[in-house]
């Protein structure tokens, strides 16, 4: 709503003009409250994987696509500041696997819960709402998306997978 007033425009369009085309995105929905309501800025952004790669690149780059700014770096530094107690929440960004049977009140079987910290402890994330993640991690240079729903099981471990990638990359034995 700030932004909207701010800017006086609709907050998909000025998603998309300031981010979405400048990245190269394709068509993009962002969801509302309700039916022709406001958009839910803090979630529901229905897009492609190719372009939550995107996100995730633009991230791991500090902002920088290319060699234009999109985002402040500062801005994405900001980011990644700890926001909450538990030292795992920036803005709209989580900074370490779950590693506890609740994250801020939300029940384990409704995330996903990690059996170890990630290998590169500066790992960044972004969790969709049914456990699509994209995680990012600048010292190894890699993005990764995670898409489809969650298992129906609360054992799913969400950080083997990108540990996986991560100890292939660094040289690390597998585990």
């Amino acid at each position: 709503i700030v932004l909207e007033r701010a800017t006086d425009r609709r907050y998909a369009d000025y998603l998309s003009e300031k981010l979405w085309q400048p990245l190269g995105c394709s068509e993009a929905e962002v969801g509302l409250d309700r039916r022709q309501g406001t958009a839910r800025t803090f979630a529901t952004l229905f897009a492609r994987a190719q372009d939550w790669l995107r996100i995730g690149e633009l991230i791991r780059c500090n902002g920088l696509q290319g060699d234009r700014q999109l985002v402040p770096a500062d801005w994405i530094r900001r980011m990644e500041v700890p926001r909450n107690a538990d030292g795992d929440y920036g803005y709209h960004i989580w900074l370490k696997a779950h590693r506890t049977r609740s994250v801020r009140g939300i029940p384990a079987a409704q995330h996903f819960m990690a059996s170890e910290d990630f290998v590169d402890p500066d790992t960044v994330y972004l969790e969709g709402m049914h456990g699509q993640t994209v995680c990012i991690s600048r010292r190894h240079e890699l993005v990764a998306l995670r898409i489809g729903r969650k298992p129906r099981h609360a054992h799913w471990d969400s950080s083997h997978l990108f540990n996986t990638l991560l100890r292939e990359v660094s040289g690390e034995p597998a585990r």
